[in-house]
């Protein structure tokens, strides 16, 4: 399990209402699978199309943009 899974996991767990603890857990497991499986498929096509540097460049830009969007959302 990767370091922010974990946190995520235990975040999760401190936030959830008993009633709803295993949607919220499955809803988490399921954006991680989810986000995983997107994540390599945009780095196997840019590593294709593009090289290695925009495959690895490509997460640190998409949690820029999702950082950016959270903040846009308090707002």
């Amino acid at each position: 399990m990767t370091p922010i899974a974990a946190i995520a996991y235990v975040l999760t767990g401190q936030a959830a209402v008993s009633a709803h603890v295993t949607e919220d857990f499955t809803w988490l497991s399921t954006g991680q699978a989810v986000g995983s499986a997107a994540g390599a498929a945009l780095a196997g096509v840019l590593a294709t199309k593009a090289g290695p540097v925009a495959a690895l460049a490509a997460l640190p830009a998409v949690v820029a943009l999702s950082a950016l969007v959270a903040r846009l959302q308090d707002e």
